[in-house]
């Protein structure tokens, strides 16, 4: 069986440390996942949509609009994705 990236332990972990409320260690492990897939020329949609969510989750919300710009601009078809967060960001006072 082959595991995707999507589906890693790594990954899995990721959105556990989201999921607990562990939003500065998640938002660096996103981060880790960016600079990998930068390398391989694969940066995923969902790692700057999630790191998003966690920067607006600590009140960090120009980083937050950052990240959700970068999904937007790296995959634009991805709007599902991206409304939530902006809702969230925008509710914010943004």
């Amino acid at each position: 069986m082959v595991i995707s990236q999507s589906h890693s332990p790594l990954c899995l972990r990721r959105f556990c440390l989201r999921k607990i409320g562990s939003f500065a260690a998640a938002a660096a492990d996103f981060g880790r996942l960016i600079v990998l897939g930068q390398q391989s020329r694969s940066t995923p949609v969902r790692a700057f949509n999630s790191r998003a969510y966690c920067y607006a989750s600590l009140g960090e919300f120009d980083r937050a609009v950052a990240d959700y710009t970068e999904a937007i601009q790296v995959r634009d078809s991805c709007g599902w994705g991206l409304r939530g967060g902006a809702v969230r960001v925008q509710s914010q006072g943004l």
